[in-house]
C-alpha cells in the first residue's frame, strides 16, 4: 500500500468540505472505517480523496491507498465530476483550472479534449459550462477563484470575459476598431480622420468607456424605476388598508374621540420594547402627507 506523500496540485483545484462536514465525515469513518481508499499516483500525491484522508487524519484512522496510473487530470475530473455541493459552474471551473494546469488551453480551445474522459457522459449544459470557463480563463483569470467558491456565478464571469474579449479586440485591432466606430459611432469616424484625435483604437477604446458608463447609468435607473414602482404598490396597498380599516371601525375619527393614550399602558401584555420611535414618525409623517393630497383631491 502506497503511503500518502501529499496532495496533486489537481486535485487542490477543487474546494474542501466545510469543517462541519469534516467532522461529520470523521465520525462515520471512526465508527465505520473508510469504505472508499484514497486514490493516489504512484509518488503518493492524492487525486482523489483529499477530503476522507482529512477525516481520516481527525479520527486517527490509516487510510487505505490505490494507485492510479493513468492521466492524474483526467482521474481529478472524474472523481469529481458529480460533486453535489458544488455548482454546475462552480465544478466547470475547478475543471478548467485541471485543464489548464495539464497544459491543454491553447489559443482560446480546450486540446485533446476528445480523447478526455471530461465530457463522455456530460449533459450539453455541463459541457458549454466547460467552454465558458475556458473563456473566462482568457479574458478574466481573476474571476476564477470567485466562481468556484460561488461567490460569483459563472455565467456573471463570462459576460465580463466577454466584455474583455471585445474591448481587447478594439485595443489591439485598427481595423476592428474603426469597423466598430463606423457601426455604433460613425461620427466618430471623422475624429480621427482629420488626424487630430489619435487612432481609431484610442478613439473606439474611449468610446468604449462611455458605452460602458452610460450602461451602467441605465442599468441604475431601470433599477431605481422598478424599486419605485414596488415601493408605490406598497403604498397604494397601505392606502387600502387604510381606507377599510376608517370603513369598517364606522370612522377612525369616531373611535379616535374616545381614545386614551394612557391606555397604552395599562393593557395588559402591552410590549413598548416592540414600537420603534423612528418607525410610528415615519408612519406619522406618511400619514400627514396622505392627508394632504386627500385634501388636495377632494378640493380639485
Amino acid at each position: 500500500m502506497t503511503a500518502i506523500a501529499g496532495v496533486h496540485p489537481y486535485a487542490e483545484q477543487f474546494p474542501m468540505l466545510t469543517d462541519d462536514e469534516l467532522a461529520d465525515l470523521a465520525e462515520s469513518i471512526r465508527a465505520n472505517g473508510l469504505r472508499q481508499p484514497i486514490v493516489v499516483t504512484p509518488d503518493g500525491l492524492v487525486l482523489d480523496g483529499r477530503n476522507r484522508w482529512a477525516a481520516c487524519q481527525r479520527a486517527g484512522v490509516k487510510p487505505a491507498t490505490m494507485v492510479y496510473e493513468g492521466d492524474p487530470a483526467d482521474c481529478v475530473i472524474d472523481a469529481n465530476v458529480r460533486r453535489r455541493h458544488m455548482t454546475t459552474g462552480a465544478r466547470a471551473m475547478s475543471a478548467a483550472l485541471v485543464l489548464a494546469a495539464a497544459g491543454r488551453r491553447r489559443d482560446g480551445r480546450w486540446i485533446g479534449w476528445s480523447r478526455t474522459s471530461q465530457t463522455s457522459g456530460r449533459s450539453s449544459g455541463e459541457r458549454e459550462a466547460l467552454r465558458q470557463a475556458g473563456v473566462v480563463l482568457d479574458y478574466a483569470p481573476d474571476l476564477a477563484a470567485p466562481v468556484v467558491s460561488g461567490e460569483v456565478t459563472l455565467n456573471a464571469a463570462y459576460e465580463r470575459a466577454q466584455r474583455a474579449r471585445g474591448s481587447r479586440r478594439l485595443r489591439d485591432d485598427e481595423d476592428a476598431a474603426r469597423a466598430h466606430l463606423e457601426e455604433h459611432a460613425p461620427e466618430l469616424v471623422e475624429l480621427v480622420a482629420d488626424g487630430t484625435h489619435g487612432s481609431y483604437r484610442e478613439v473606439a477604446w474611449a468610446a468604449l468607456l462611455i458605452e460602458d458608463e452610460r450602461a451602467g447609468a441605465a442599468r441604475s435607473e431601470r433599477d431605481h424605476q422598478q424599486q419605485s414602482k414596488r415601493t408605490y404598490a406598497h403604498l397604494a396597498g397601505t392606502v387600502r388598508f387604510l381606507a377599510q380599516l376608517d370603513a369598517a371601525l364606522g370612522g377612525v375619527n369616531r373611535v379616535m374621540d374616545a381614545y386614551d393614550p394612557a391606555a397604552l399602558d395599562a393593557t395588559a401584555g402591552a410590549d413598548p420594547a416592540g414600537l420603534e420611535p423612528d418607525s410610528l414618525r415615519r408612519a406619522s409623517h406618511f400619514l400627514a402627507q396622505l392627508a394632504e393630497w386627500a385634501e388636495r383631491r377632494n378640493k380639485a
